[in-house]
């Protein structure tokens, strides 16, 4: 099994699979927004934003450390 990532994309056997940022992240994101919509508690709300913008800045930095 062959993953590589190459500037911002996944390839799996040399063929390109996913742009982080464009595919992966915005996912996630939605994923993240969806449960922030249900969430009624505005401190609970605030962490969970909080925690995605964070995780956002590590995949920033890995990908231009690995770049």
């Amino acid at each position: 099994m062959s993953i590589d990532i190459i500037g911002d994309t996944i390839y799996y056997m040399n063929k390109p699979v996913a742009d982080i940022r464009d595919d992966v992240m915005p996912s996630f994101r939605d994923k993240f927004e969806d449960e922030l919509v249900g969430e009624d508690n505005e401190r609970t709300r605030k962490a969970k934003q909080s925690a995605y913008n964070e995780l956002a800045k590590a995949v920033d930095c890995a990908l231009n450390d690995y770049a």
